[in-house]
């Protein structure tokens, strides 16, 4: 049975001032700190864990001043909730500051003055590059690639830019914190889905380990939870060790299976690598067993496809994107289902706005539609205001609400525990759209629509955030929060995190200059949309890829419905689409783990393995903040190893 949050009864203006005056208080040290560890001395990309690290590290000093926190605030009726919701907050900020958050957003809008004038890519998007989104003096850009003499920030010159870059960003996630909230009471209340990755911290605040089944005993009191600690340190000595040796050459975090054959069709399909990763692995032990299995399996079942249309003489580009292409047609089966089964959402929202009788749930319903249609109009109007035909913008926002959706839906039912889960390069916005009608039919939108299409590739970063808004409402429901004050938080923390995010990223960029940290400027993001619009082609593959996926994906629903026991899980098929080629080992590894503790010791011995991991991961992310800090006093082996999540 759950732990039960203490909820004392509070002044609901007080609650959310409280959660805003400690999210703010904490993500801008969050902020400083990932900014520094990923951006100056690499030491950790703490931002792109899953959670990120600087929320969870918050969430934990929460807790140790939490007797404190009640003696203040006492009066006012503090309480328990109120952590978790700033925990919500901390997560937002951490997604949207990690380091392919608004990094590349600033590079992207910068690329056109800076780059070569001899680059074909960027020669196609310069002369219409709009004015509102970057600075236009070129010795202002030049500076933030190579360091302003005096280490300032040119900061008039950035006021629209920033202005421009922050409202985008609300606009867009307030359309999908809207959509989510529509869906928040049926994925809560009535299909009672699990939410893992939240219940985690759930799980930390309330002070009971919520699968011990009454067991009196926290976590931290268990030995397998220490062993894991232990094992994480000895797993990261491999690394460390190197790390801290003079000469020591530090061991590669991966291995490129795809590398062992470097000729003939075994080398065909996208990436496949072992990724090192305790903390996937960790909590992959979270993720249910029938989508473990599904995501290893299908991922060997796509490579062997590739090989196989590889030795009948496809070529190596094209059996690269047939997974993405193919995770695609899923993510429209899996939004398409979930539409259908949430209409009657949309249907009663939309009788309270024709003045049926509501009750307070339809009426927080009725403003997340109206939220809903308005950002998506917003959205849509800023499109076509920069020269983007109508039915482009339209799909470009449509893609946008399916990806967000089916990401927040694979994080609120099973707990995929990574932040890329559009890494099939496909099931992003902007390249899913371009996977789905090709490159003839966007060239039509001419140079300026192509231009504008290019400048709304930020939208990926989107989807990475919309799983942490899904988690909050989850969040606000374990605390007895109302889902328009999650709303209200959320989207705090989206404005705060887009701005102070953007002066800490360019303050750092000016003082050091990005060339300096090697962050230099990157032409990809633009890459990605002109390289298909250059020759102007339009492959049929893609779409059979597309079809061939969708028609996978309803193969395993009905499996589902058909046949007790199953194994073949549908996200398992969508999320080897989109990552498989990054943790197919570890879920492999966690899927085999799994079932070895259940068939022979049961659920104590499942107990007793997951509390391993957990202190696996939690060990990982410790070791990984400590780095972090170490590289802040300018610790030299700490410069020389980097803790990734991916």
């Amino acid at each position: 049975m759950a732990g039960t949050l203490e909820q004392r009864p509070a002044r609901p203006g007080l609650t959310l001032a409280r959660i805003l005056l400690f999210g703010v208080i904490f993500a801008a040290v969050g902020i400083v700190w990932d900014a520094f560890s990923t951006l100056v001395f690499r030491t950790g990309f703490l931002g792109e864990a899953v959670p990120p690290i600087p929320a969870f590290i918050s969430l934990l000093l929460l807790l140790a001043l939490r007797p404190l926190l009640r003696r203040l605030f006492s009066r006012w009726g503090y309480h328990d909730g109120e952590l978790l919701a700033t925990y919500g907050f901390l997560t937002i900020v951490g997604a949207i500051c990690c380091v392919n958050g608004l990094r590349p957003l600033v590079d992207t809008a910068c690329v056109p003055y800076y780059g070569s004038p001899d680059d074909a890519t960027l020669n196609y998007v310069r002369p219409y590059w709009p004015k509102w989104f970057a600075p236009t003096n070129p010795r202002v850009i030049r500076w933030l690639y190579q360091g302003s003499p005096t280490g300032a920030v040119p900061w008039r010159d950035w006021l629209v830019p920033m202005a421009c870059m922050v409202g985008l960003l609300t606009l867009a996630l307030t359309a999908t914190n809207s959509l989510l909230g529509l869906f928040a009471r049926r994925w809560i209340r009535d299909e009672r889905l699990s939410y893992p990755i939240a219940e985690l911290a759930v799980s930390l605040v309330s002070g009971e380990d919520r699968d011990l089944r009454g067991a009196a005993r926290s976590l931290a009191r268990t030995r397998p939870f220490w062993w894991g600690i232990g094992a994480a340190l000895a797993f990261n000595l491999f690394w460390l060790v190197p790390a801290c040796l003079p000469y020591g050459k530090i061991p590669p975090a991966y291995t490129d299976l795809n590398a062992l054959f470097p000729q003939g069709p075994w080398r065909a399909g996208y990436i496949w690598f072992i990724r090192y990763n305790p903390v996937v692995l960790g909590l992959a032990v979270l993720v249910p067993s029938d989508v473990l299995f599904a995501t290893w399996f299908s991922t060997l079942l796509l490579k062997m496809e590739s090989v196989i249309l590889a030795l009948f003489g496809m070529d190596w580009a094209t059996t690269f994107h047939l997974a993405g292409r193919q995770g695609l047609g899923g993510y429209f089966v899996q939004a398409a289902l979930l539409l259908w089964l949430g209409r009657h959402i949309f249907l009663g929202a939309a009788r309270s706005l024709a003045g049926a009788p509501t009750d307070e749930s339809t009426r927080e319903e009725r403003g997340f539609l109206l939220l809903l249609v308005a950002s998506s109009l917003g959205l849509v109007w800023v499109m076509t205001a920069n020269q983007m035909p109508a039915w482009l913008a339209m799909s470009v926002v449509a893609m946008l609400l399916v990806t967000s959706l089916v990401n927040a839906r694979i994080r609120s039912q099973v707990g995929v525990p990574i932040i890329y889960l559009h890494g099939g390069g496909a099931l992003d916005p902007i390249r899913g759209l371009l996977f789905l009608i090709g490159g003839r039919a966007i060239a039509s939108a001419g140079h300026e629509g192509v231009t504008a299409l290019t400048v709304f590739t930020f939208l990926w970063l989107v989807t990475m955030v919309a799983t942490y808004q899904a988690d909050g409402y989850r969040l606000a429901d374990r605390a007895g929060l109302r889902r328009s004050t999650w709303a209200a938080v959320s989207l705090s923390a989206v404005i705060f995190a887009a701005l102070l995010g953007l002066i800490v990223h360019l303050s750092v960029y000016y003082h050091w200059g990005g060339e300096y940290l090697k962050w230099g400027p990157s032409s990809w993001p633009i890459m990605v949309v002109v390289k298909d619009v250059l020759p102007q082609s339009l492959s049929p593959a893609r779409w059979v890829a597309s079809a061939f996926g969708a028609l996978t994906t309803l193969v395993y629903i009905a499996g589902q419905r058909v046949w007790v026991g199953w194994p073949l899980h549908p996200i398992g098929f969508i999320t080897a689409g989109a990552i498989g080629g990054y943790i197919f080992a570890q879920f492999f590894l966690a899927w085999l783990f799994k079932s070895l503790a259940l068939r022979y010791g049961g659920l104590p011995a499942y107990v007793r393995l997951r509390n391993f991991f957990l202190g696996m991961v939690m060990g990982h992310f410790t070791l990984a903040a400590l780095w972090g800090l170490m590289g802040l006093f300018r610790f030299a082996p700490a410069l020389r190893y980097t803790f990734a999540f991916y």
